[in-house]
């Protein structure tokens, strides 16, 4: 559970978000011109009509029973017949507002426009709900006007907004429907590209400005994290049951794939303790011997061996066989695969620790709590497995063991699946035990030039020599580099446009480096081509770290600039390019400008780009990145646009049901 999402260190953005609209305004403009607010207790409304019947409305934020405590901001209600509605799932946004609550918690825009629909019989606006809080207010139908709806935004996200779209508050006959608690369906305005909940630079708690962040499902500059998980509970399932004689059946199945993030799990540690036994502490460096190799390595048995040894603990010891394939030889968890653990709790060892190596890192680990879980209540009781999963759910969280510097997931050197041997890498600068909330993207802005160098050199004739070199060995993102399109063009031209849907070409470049096709739809005029063939190659092939392709151009007055794009392995859809428009080589004379501008142009202009045609997966790790991938073009879309039910297959928020309910009663 996050410990840093909590309302006490939110910044003045979402305080803000907090404090509107505490004690909004309603209007029915069907009634006596009276006003009632929405507070947190509640008030008389006006009378209507005589068939008039008062609800009172609960609206209540549960997340702070999650991973993800967020507050919801301060949201809109309508009482409305079946004509009128706040948006349309399904479609793009219609501008009248629901982005601006979506993505900043403004309902202000949104009232304005639905108090202008001629279905809408009255509407108005509730407070700001932190974690565990509630709003209370009353409003007003009948049946000439029998639906209810409302919304507010998840603050700790980008665009997620929770709806309730026309429940009825009437029957068949006319008559007012008892008590109703309601789960609202979380949605996806579509309007700004998904970022980590709770992460993301570009949500109201960390955003600099309202309306800030990239557009969903265009091409721009990559901006997500390469680091950045998903949550624990979308990693691993937890199940915990009884069994006789008092057992007790933990089993965890690796779902990471699922979250895009191929990896498996090393062997789990465990031991049952009391008080005065903790894995580690964190903020210190980790001091129980052991936990460095299992955290860098994936082996217990140090850690076995360090725990055995203290007079707190126990029972200890390693669950290295999955349900799966009993009877192989000990191995890590895979995708899909299951350990069970079985124990008998002592209430002489209340607590349970629980760690497994997270394979595709350098020192991330899965774990309980720093001191473990309670086993037994308060009366020394043994507590229900249903109390037991749901919180193992909650509590397991990934932590950085501080003991080496972190690379991108699935694609560093030093990790466990391509190290050339044990306890190598880098130490970290940070030799604190953390919990992972590693947001670094190592191919935004400066990062960019840690992949790729473009260099560019004038030969005689008018001609150029032009050299894209892989320089990403060593580096926390070591990448391969797919064959290149070209393209030579007038100032207008290019091979993309930032901020618009990409082509056929660019995504069959960007997602499986197909540079061919991104040539062929070049467009009449422009001289274009691709470059396969690495220099002192045999053969056509990518470009791997320190390797270089080079080829020569010779602009001319109608087509002085040069544009690249290279597709960037492992990635779902992202490529190197020399911006949207390329880089001049001539002047508007025509002649060959000096190199050192063309050089200065060069570095100012090469990025890594997202094309907005795929979903992004978990840094070099995801299923559907090149060359993990099953087949060419496969992969979740990276989002149409569209208002939908929040289904981002990364970035998943917690059951709907755990973070709101709404109760609707009449008075």
């Amino acid at each position: 559970m996050s410990r840093s999402l909590t309302p006490m260190t939110l910044s003045l953005a979402s305080a803000a978000l907090l404090a509107a609209g505490a004690a909004g305004c309603s209007s029915d403009r069907r009634g006596s011109g009276q006003t009632a607010a929405p507070v947190t207790t509640a008030q008389p409304a006006p009378t209507a009509t005589a068939s008039a019947v008062e609800f009172e409305v609960v609206v209540e934020n549960l997340s702070d029973q999650t991973s993800l405590p967020s507050p919801f901001s301060p949201g809109y209600f309508i009482v409305h017949d079946a004509s009128a509605a706040a948006f349309v799932s399904g479609a793009p946004d219609a501008g009248l507002g629901l982005e601006a609550l979506a993505e900043d918690g403004d309902a202000s825009a949104l009232r304005a426009s639905l108090a202008l629909d001629p279905g809408v019989a009255s509407e108005g606006q509730f407070g700001a709900i932190a974690p565990g809080a509630r709003q209370t207010f009353v409003i007003q139908a009948d049946p000439s006007a029998p639906l209810l709806s409302l919304g507010t935004m998840l603050v700790q996200s980008n665009d997620a907004f929770a709806a309730l779209q026309g429940v009825a508050l009437f029957d068949a006959a006319g008559a007012p429907i008892g008590t109703q608690t309601l789960a609202a369906t979380l949605y996806d305005a579509g309007t700004e590209a998904n970022e980590p909940f709770g992460r993301g630079a570009n949500q109201p708690p960390r955003q600099s400005a309202a309306n800030t962040g990239p557009r969903e499902g265009v091409v721009q500059l990559l901006s997500r994290g390469t680091r950045v998980l998903p949550r624990a509970a979308r990693l691993v399932e937890v199940s915990v049951s009884d069994a006789a004689g008092g057992e007790l059946v933990i089993r965890l199945t690796n779902r990471a794939e699922e979250a895009g993030l191929s990896s498996p799990f090393a062997p789990l540690f465990y031991a049952t303790h009391g008080a005065s036994f903790a894995l580690f502490q964190e903020g210190s460096p980790a001091a129980l011997a052991g936990l460095e190799t299992l955290a860098e390595d994936g082996s217990p048995a140090g850690l076995v061996a360090a725990a055995g040894a203290d007079p707190a603990v126990d029972a200890v010891g390693v669950v290295n066989l999955t349900t799966q394939r009993p009877n192989d030889p000990p191995g890590p968890l895979r995708f899909g695969e299951t350990y069970e653990l079985r124990l008998t709790p002592s209430a002489s060892a209340p607590r349970l620790s629980l760690a497994s190596m997270l394979g595709q890192s350098n020192d991330w680990f899965l774990s309980t709590p720093a001191g473990g879980i309670e086993l037994f209540d308060a009366s020394g009781a043994r507590r229900s497995a249903g109390a037991l999963q749901a919180e193992l759910a909650r509590e397991l969280d990934v932590f950085d063991a501080g003991t080496e510097r972190n690379e991108v997931l699935g694609a560093g050197s030093n990790q466990a699946p391509r190290q050339s041997g044990p306890n190598t890498g880098p130490s970290d600068p940070d030799d604190t035990v953390r919990r992972v909330r590693d947001t670094a993207n190592d191919l935004a802005g400066s990062y960019a030039g840690s992949t790729s160098e473009v260099r560019v050199s004038p030969l005689s004739g008018g001609r150029f020599e032009v050299e894209l070199i892989n320089i990403s060995a060593g580096r926390p993102y070591p990448i391969v580099l797919s064959p290149l399109a070209w393209e030579l063009h007038p100032e207008t031209g290019g091979l993309f446009r930032a901020g618009q849907a990409a082509g056929a070409g660019l995504e069959a470049l960007a997602e499986d480096g197909d540079a061919s096709a991104l040539v062929s739809a070049s467009p009449q005029g422009a001289v274009a081509g691709v470059i396969d063939t690495p220099v002192g190659a045999q053969a056509a092939g990518p470009l791997r770290p320190g390797e270089r392709y080079r080829f020569v151009v010779t602009p001319d007055a109608t087509r002085r600039y040069l544009s690249l794009a290279s597709m960037l392995v492992p990635s779902n859809d992202a490529f190197v390019a020399l911006g949207e428009r390329g880089v001049a080589l001539l002047d508007s004379a025509g002649q060959p400008r000096p190199a050192s501008a063309i050089a200065a142009d060069v570095a100012r202009a090469l990025g890594i780009w997202d094309a907005g045609t795929e979903g992004d997966e978990v840094g070099g790790a995801g299923p559907n990145q090149a060359p993990a991938q099953a087949a060419p073009n496969t992969g979740p879309a990276a989002g149409a646009g569209t208002v939908r039910p929040f289904a981002d297959p990364l970035w998943q928020a917690p059951a709907t049901d755990r973070l709101i309910r709404i109760t609707v009663r009449p008075r």
